[in-house]
């Protein structure tokens, strides 16, 4: 594709040349991570309702770059100031985006009319993980479930915030999970654990993740490690430490890609800390799951003003047990338990206090993209 900066302009004045029609329905991605989050929304809105999308990537390695499909027009737009004046002026009818603070940084809002479409890449609630004005600026949310809509209502009503378009979409990374949860998979002889953290300095892999791995592999589990991508990205030297240790173990294995099911379909059972995956794996798969009680993921030190608490804290003890971080040596001993358990949670009950329209959300989230796509009118 050349050279990536060269590129970026480029594709900026080609994007500002579209057709009106062609700028129609614009998705964002800033990573090729993300494709995954909409890739079955993509295929309802070409093939269910006939509808062109102008697919707007920051990575040269999005898969969408690979597709041949003549309704999806890929172009790269890099992560430079050409991706920042597009921003500031581009025009479509929605522009859907699963990028939390909108507005807040280098990437504003259009100077044109735009309606600006969030869909959540997570389960987890909206107001503890992230900032506390993450979806402010957004004119439309796609919620996972109803603690979404509750929690944007509850700030909206707080700080005296324009009303959104709250919809009840649901969660298709979620649906493609539980799918697959009666896939016939490959039968180790060894348990195996899923060690799937969030990232940060007070994440799982940061403070206790190489004692954790060692414990478990020395109670002769099975051991695959997925680490966020943004601890692979800021922290590639605990990584390096990590496949040092551990890559001569048989038992071992590491792959950071977000974008596949293999691993968490073939595990076990998976221990986390605050990662929203815990919440997926729990609910879609039907399976234990062990939380390390490291320190809260919290870049919104106001949560509480709401008094509605996150679902990553009330469904912990509900999907399975927590333990400190002191406890991990534990670790293999407390897995050998849960793995035995009889008294398993209720979790047709959970997915339905947890997420809407379960098994039918892609094409949901595409009806509603379409709707305002053509509607001449503000929701």
């Amino acid at each position: 594709m050349g050279n990536g900066i060269f590129t970026s302009y480029k594709n900026l004045l080609k994007f500002i040349r579209l057709d009106k029609s062609e700028r129609n329905i614009v998705i964002f991605s800033e990573s090729g991570q993300d494709y995954h989050f909409f890739e079955n929304i993509i295929k309802h809105i070409c093939q269910s309702f006939t509808k062109e999308v102008c697919y707007l990537s920051s990575d040269m390695s999005d898969p969408v770059f690979e597709l041949n499909n003549e309704m999806i027009k890929p172009i790269f737009i890099g992560n430079g100031l050409a991706r920042t004046i597009l921003f500031q002026i581009v025009e479509a009818d929605v522009f859907v985006l699963t990028m939390e603070d909108l507005n807040n940084y280098h990437l504003k809002r259009s100077i044109n009319k735009v309606h600006y479409v969030f869909i959540p890449h997570s389960m987890v609630s909206t107001h503890m993980i992230e900032k506390e004005d993450a979806y402010d600026h957004y004119d439309t949310i796609c919620c996972v479930g109803p603690h979404h809509k509750q929690e944007i209502k509850k700030r909206e009503q707080l700080y005296s915030l324009p009303s959104k378009n709250l919809l009840s979409c649901g969660f298709d990374r979620f649906d493609s999970l539980i799918k697959q949860r009666d896939v016939a998979r490959l039968q180790n002889n060894k348990l195996t654990v899923l060690v799937a953290p969030s990232w940060g300095k007070d994440a799982l892999l940061e403070t206790c993740g190489k004692v954790l791995i060692e414990q478990l592999l020395s109670s002769q589990y099975r051991v695959l490690l997925r680490p966020h991508p943004q601890t692979v990205r800021l922290n590639p030297e605990l990584i390096e430490d990590i496949l040092q240790k551990f890559s001569n173990n048989n038992d071992f294995i590491c792959n950071p890609k977000m974008d596949s099911f293999d691993n968490l379909v073939e595990a076990d059972i998976i221990v986390s800390d605050w990662s929203g995956v815990a919440l997926e794996f729990g609910l879609a798969l039907e399976k234990p799951v062990l939380y390390i009680d490291v320190p809260k993921k919290c870049k919104n030190p106001n949560y509480t003003q709401l008094n509605i608490e996150p679902i990553e804290i009330r469904f912990r003890e509900r999907l399975g047990r927590v333990i400190s971080p002191q406890d991990v040596y534990k670790a293999g001993e407390v897995v050998e338990q849960m793995i035995t358990e009889e008294n398993l949670p209720d979790y047709n009950t959970l997915r339905l206090e947890a997420v809407f329209n379960i098994a039918n959300s892609a094409y949901i989230i595409a009806e509603e993209i379409v709707k305002i796509a053509d509607s001449s009118k503000d929701y």
